[in-house]
């Protein structure tokens, strides 16, 4: 699968899952556009390794859970790039802890920076997508948005909204072809879970049937089919990749 000529746009773009998916994206001839907030020394190494490979790359500090800088970040966007050909909210932050331990800012923290955020990049990108008829837009979820998991109400409940997000926009920007998807992420070996001890771990993994985490190679492997023409009839799609939980 090949994306010369299309331009990506991957929110949460410098570690973890979204670094892959910048990588495999680049690698494939797209020329990427990725957003970060706080990783600048990882956003730049990142440019550095793909710009070695003689690729484009464009990297840009933004807060998306915050809708005034977004507002301003796709103001400067849309004069360089007016067309987003495929748009990517991976963006994403975990908070584990009782319910009943957790303040508002974080509840509001999570909920801005994980729903909000899908929002407020989308609402931006949307209008060109339905003027030119064509466009696809992937949203990174997780298996708790559908199971629900203890400690973990802020971030299922995100995802959960971020679901229902994907299926109720599919209905509305279908009929301009434009394709949303969700992939529904199980236990994926990045940072986030890096607060989980190794027996924890092993206790998840004994839950799937392939005994193993997944990837952000996987992740990344899976948004490529979606976004590609490969998918062209599959639409408010909540895609399970959880090795079999």
């Amino acid at each position: 699968m090949e994306f010369k000529n299309k331009t990506v746009l991957v929110t949460g773009g410098a570690r973890g899952i979204g670094r892959e998916l910048v990588n495999t994206f680049a690698k494939k001839g797209a020329t990427v556009i990725f957003i970060y907030n706080k990783s600048q020394s990882l956003a730049e190494s990142l440019m550095g390794e793909i710009r070695s490979h003689n690729i484009d790359i464009i990297g840009i500090q933004c807060d998306i859970s915050d809708y005034v800088q977004v507002e301003k970040v796709f103001r400067d966007i849309k004069i360089s790039f007016p067309s987003i050909d495929v748009l990517i909210n991976n963006v994403g932050i975990a908070h584990y802890g009782l319910i009943t331990d957790m303040s508002v800012g974080e509840w509001n923290t999570v909920i801005n920076t994980n729903l909000n955020s899908a929002f407020y990049v989308t609402r931006e990108i949307l209008p060109t997508m339905i003027k030119n008829k064509n466009g696809v837009i992937i949203n990174l979820s997780s298996i708790w948005g559908e199971l629900g998991a203890s400690c973990e109400v802020a971030y299922s409940t995100s995802k959960g909204g971020i679901n229902a997000f994907t299926k109720a926009l599919s209905k509305e920007v279908g009929p301009s072809n434009i394709r949303v998807n969700a992939v529904s992420c199980g236990f994926i070996e990045t940072d986030m879970n890096s607060y989980l001890s190794q027996d924890e771990k092993t206790e998840f993994l004994n839950t799937t049937s392939l005994m193993r985490c997944g990837t952000p190679k996987d992740v990344a492997e899976l948004c490529m089919y979606i976004a590609s023409d490969k998918s062209k009839y599959m639409t408010g799609q909540v895609i399970r990749l959880d090795g079999g939980v």
